[in-house]
């Protein structure tokens, strides 16, 4: 009997973590492909739920858990603050040699699920309104469930 209560203890809480992974994943509205146009040119992000970004511009892919800029090794990560209007979002670059950090803040919002308006002065000081030299509109082209791991 006493095997059998650990069995248990060891279901519940199997399926404690499961069940925060899978709220986690259900919070952060960001998750997804989407794409956008601005200037005449269309470009992509991806956001996926271990924290990483993927920007495509001109065909161009860079970003994500391991990548090369300039022959050096780097990633792109992203957090948000949700808790505030708009919403904070932060693109980390980091040198995964040196370990140093870069970090660009925007501001978003949702326009709907599928929608989304971000705004950045491509800097490391956040905007504190959009406008239509700062602001993107993106669309949401995959979700959670259709996205590809790479």
């Amino acid at each position: 009997m006493n095997h059998l209560s650990q069995l248990k203890n060891i279901f519940i809480l199997f399926s404690f973590c499961l069940l925060a992974f899978t709220t986690q994943q259900q919070q952060n509205p960001f998750i997804g492909k989407w794409i956008g146009e601005s200037k005449g040119d269309v470009g992509s992000m991806a956001f996926d739920v271990e924290g990483y970004a993927t920007i495509e511009l001109d065909g161009q892919e860079m970003g994500g858990k391991e990548f090369e800029v300039d022959g050096v090794r780097s990633q792109l990560g992203y957090e948000f603050n949700d808790s505030v209007q708009p919403i904070e979002l932060n693109f980390l670059l980091r040198n995964l040699e040196t370990e140093e950090e870069k970090k660009m803040r925007l501001i978003a919002r949702f326009i709907s699920h599928d929608s989304l308006e971000l705004a950045s002065n491509f800097n490391e000081t956040r905007p504190t309104e959009f406008t239509e030299e700062n602001s993107i509109i993106l669309t949401r082209v995959e979700s959670p469930s259709s996205s590809k791991e790479k």
